[in-house]
């Protein structure tokens, strides 16, 4: 099991999962902005607010670099099959890729930059959502399948594992369930109070049945498809900025601005809370076999925990100036990446650095991984999309 970061430092780092660094991928120029795993492990995306993402492989060999964005990368994300890519961004189109650096199609059709771009589980179609206020299914030769009007900015995506649900969510105090003809099924709102949803403050449960949400001024809760409450977690003394259940569903993450991670059982109780961050903790996720958790914050640490609470590894030393940004493990959970600014770092469990990337002076910041934990897609300071590997070696163009 291995675990990715990205940082605001430029860089990505991949560690596993005992905390020993593995592989900094210092690529992109400026902050690195998503990072993710292929389905199988064997790659890795990274995206920047340089304008490119890189493709890399298990080993840290860039494949290749996306290139010619000029603006901020905002999301990637790789088919089921893991053959393509989906990049988009600070522009109004969505590119698709295929591994070899070859330009697909090009969704374009909304008017305003684009939050978030997903392929949809079954494989055969791909959601965007813009701040023009329009969310877009397409079929993979670009055609426009549906067009959803939403009334309100958005800001976030979630497709429910089955892929029968979606949740749009707004900075404000709205939360939308649709289902996948479009149909908006459930509004929730709270008279007079927030709600949070930035990308990780609510999510599916694994079964695809609940959902979990991270109040803005309230407790983290799990809501049935129907809207009704299941179950609350208060013990909070800030807000909760994230939130994710573990792959049997049956223990809860939560994390945020009192630099707390609390990890719940299902009916509410504490399971365990721990404090090792020095600032809000921005993130939180869940080894693919649920028995550890690696958490990001502002403090520019990343810290891996197991299920008591115990701290395993802390990840620090290479990113307090700029932040990490980005964390993933690799699908057999054995090593993780780190990210920030133009660097990356892959790693094993107990923090030995098996992979090192650096991307000088042409490299603006890491974008995302692969996650086979051997490849990043980075954003350059010629404006492009690249994939790297480790060696810093660049694979691939856009």
């Amino acid at each position: 099991q291995n675990y990715l970061t990205g940082s605001v430092d430029n860089t990505a780092i991949l560690w596993d999962q005992n905390g020993k660094l593995l592989k900094p991928l210092e690529a992109h120029q400026q902050e690195v902005t998503e990072v993710t795993f292929s389905p199988d492990g064997s790659k890795m995306l990274t995206g920047s607010a340089d304008g490119t993402a890189i493709l890399w492989d298990r080993a840290g060999n860039l494949l290749h670099r996306y290139a010619n964005y000029g603006e901020r990368i905002r999301t990637v994300d790789f088919s089921p099959d893991g053959q393509q890519v989906l990049i988009a961004g600070y522009m109004n189109t969505t590119t698709i890729w295929d591994l070899q650096g070859n330009l697909l199609q090009s969704l374009v059709g909304q008017e305003q930059w684009i939050e978030a771009a997903r392929f949809d589980p079954d494989g055969n179609s791909i959601w965007t959502l813009s701040v023009d206020q329009s969310l877009i299914q397409w079929d993979l030769e670009g055609r426009q399948l549906q067009r959803v009007k939403i009334d309100f900015e958005p800001r976030y995506l979630e497709i429910a594992p089955d892929g029968q649900h979606l949740l749009i969510g707004s900075i404000g105090a709205t939360i939308l369930l649709l289902d996948r003809s479009g149909q908006v099924l459930r509004r929730f709102e709270v008279e007079g109070e927030q709600w949070s949803t930035f990308s990780g403050h609510a999510c599916f449960s694994p079964d695809s049945r609940q959902i979990l949400i991270a109040d803005w001024n309230r407790e983290p809760r799990i809501l049935d498809l129907q809207g009704q409450l299941i179950q609350s977690f208060a013990g909070h003394r800030g807000f909760p900025r994230a939130v994710a259940f573990s792959p049997d569903g049956q223990t809860i993450l939560s994390a945020g601005s009192d630099q707390q991670l609390m990890i719940w059982n299902r009916d509410g109780s504490l399971r365990n809370q721990s404090g090792g961050h020095m600032d809000m903790i921005d993130s939180a996720i869940p080894s693919p076999d649920g028995k550890l958790i690696l958490s990001n914050a502002l403090d520019g640490i990343a810290i891996l925990w197991n299920l008591e609470g115990k701290v395993v590894h802390r990840f620090e030393g290479y990113a307090e100036d700029y932040g990490v940004d980005h964390i993933a493990f690799s699908t057999d959970g054995r090593t993780v990446m780190v990210g920030g600014g133009k660097n990356a770092i892959k790693s094993d469990l107990s923090g030995q650095v098996l992979q090192r990337f650096e991307g000088g002076d042409a490299v603006a910041e890491v974008v995302g991984f692969f996650p086979d934990g051997r490849r990043l897609l980075v954003h350059t300071t010629a404006e492009q999309l690249a994939v790297y590997n480790f060696e810093g070696t660049r694979l691939q163009s856009f």
